[in-house]
């Protein structure tokens, strides 16, 4: 993966407004990895996709996402809503999308070469929240079609290039071991190949399932892990 597009780093600024309950912990439900980044996964796009444009590895480039990249940040909700239930719809959770791109504190994987139309094709997406030197990822979803091919951990680790300081901790919430997407998504794996820690238990996902805190710490060297 080639992390491009590195153009903005956002200032201080108040906090991003969070994300609504019921769309909290959607952070590494989807970004199931193979620990050889290889082809992508075939799996098709959904019913919400743009017909004919199945992705094949190649380079990605990772930059700070805008106003026309929010269709596809709904496209990849969508995606998950199996998982968590409705987004798409959820004026909240558009609420909180829209403050991420104001900031700049929304990437977004594209295929290359860059296309700057509206309404571009997203690989993938995070939202990313800095309130020094407490970091959280908020929110990071790979479309269907590019997982196994390291669009996650390139987004993640533009992420904490860009925003997360050292010293400090960055935290995300994802499943708790016991609940079957712990499994199915890959989420505990990923996060725990990045140098990420297990933590203590946060609260109950919005369709009642177990959550998790995962950790990483960062000192002035940067990380504790493999981002």
């Amino acid at each position: 993966m080639r992390p491009c597009g590195r153009q903005l780093t956002p200032g201080a600024g108040r906090p991003v407004r969070p994300l609504p309950s019921r769309c909290r912990g959607v952070t590494g439900a989807v970004v199931r990895e193979s620990s050889a980044r290889g082809s992508a996964s075939g799996c098709g796009r959904t019913g919400r996709d743009r017909p004919g444009a199945a992705w094949q590895t190649g380079p990605v480039i990772i930059e700070v996402a805008d106003e026309r990249d929010f269709p596809g940040f709904l496209e990849l909700a969508g995606q998950v809503e199996e998982w968590f239930g409705p987004m798409v719809e959820e004026p909240g959770f558009h609420d909180a999308v829209r403050e991420h791109l104001r900031r700049g504190t929304a990437l977004v994987a594209v295929p290359a070469p860059r296309d700057d139309g509206a309404g571009r094709d997203l690989l993938g997406g995070v939202l990313f929240d800095a309130r020094p030197p407490a970091y959280h990822v908020d929110w990071i979803v790979v479309s269907r079609r590019a997982r196994t091919a390291g669009v996650g951990r390139a987004l993640l680790g533009e992420a904490l290039r860009r925003f997360a300081g050292a010293p400090g901790t960055v935290e995300v919430v994802t499943f708790g071991a016991d609940h079957p997407g712990a499994v199915a998504s890959g989420a505990r794996v990923f996060y725990e190949r990045l140098g990420f820690l297990p933590a203590e238990a946060a609260a109950p996902g919005p369709e009642g399932g177990s959550r998790q805190v995962y950790r990483l710490a960062r000192d002035g060297a940067g990380t504790h892990g493999t981002v």
